[in-house]
């Protein structure tokens, strides 16, 4: 049974997560691919609203950043 770390959706909850800089959904298909996993373009895209949605990613544009509060 694979842990938790290793499971596709954590994987890519984390490269998403991990971006300092705007990146696209291809970024995170391509960074996906160097994993070993080859996960949908559109559920990469439903995690992404998903994320945006909940006020945790930013989208300007075609890019999304992850949203960062300063105290």
């Amino acid at each position: 049974m694979a842990t938790l770390t290793e499971k596709p959706g954590y994987k890519m909850m984390s490269i998403i997560l991990s971006k300092r800089n705007p990146f696209q959904i291809e970024e995170i298909v391509e960074e996906l691919k160097n994993e070993g996993i080859e996960e949908d373009f559109c559920v990469i895209k439903k995690a992404l609203e998903q994320l945006k949605d909940k006020g945790i990613l930013v989208k300007h544009g075609s890019s999304y950043i992850v949203y960062k509060r300063h105290f």
